[in-house]
């Protein structure tokens, strides 16, 4: 199906939710985002909040999607990072549907970052480290900042009022 039409089934079935008093479906996909290496597999889980039993549909959107740029992604959320860099953005979508038509309730994405070979993987959701500045023995700071700058000396007073 089209990812127009799909987008439109859901808005059209999460207002039909909110007219019934019903909550929509939360949907949390982690983790968020994926951060692979080349060749790497992660192991997507979704946390669904609602009222019913909901059946879950992985989709991989991307370049050459189905084929080997965007990486493989199986039906149980189980992906695996092309070996090479993908040549576009890549995304995994999960699509939640009810009922004995399965129509679509809702969906959500998370990107796909792939990390070359030999570079750290992003500490998301941790602030970063303060930065560290050197000192010399004896002068004043915190080691996360410079000490201010001392203030100046006050001038000499004129030889002739010493």
């Amino acid at each position: 199906m089209p990812k127009l039409i799909i987008s439109r089934i859901c808005l059209v079935l999460s207002t039909l939710y909110a007219v019934a008093g019903l909550a929509a479906p939360t949907i949390t996909i982690t983790p968020s985002p994926v951060v692979a290496y080349p060749g790497e597999s992660v192991q997507l889980k979704v946390d669904i909040g609602g009222p019913s039993e909901y059946r879950v549909k992985w989709i991989l959107q991307g370049p050459l999607v189905g084929g080997i740029d965007a990486g493989q992604l199986s039906d149980d959320g189980l992906y695996t990072a092309p070996a090479s860099m993908p040549t576009g953005p890549v995304r995994i979508v999960t699509q939640i549907s009810t009922g004995e038509w399965n129509l679509p309730v809702a969906a959500a994405s998370v990107p796909v970052q792939i990390i070359p070979e030999g570079m750290p993987k992003p500490a998301f959701g941790r602030p970063p480290a303060p930065p560290q500045f050197p000192f010399q023995a004896g002068e004043a700071g915190t080691g996360t900042q410079p000490a201010p700058p001392a203030p100046p000396a006050p001038p000499a007073p004129p030889a002739n009022l010493r």
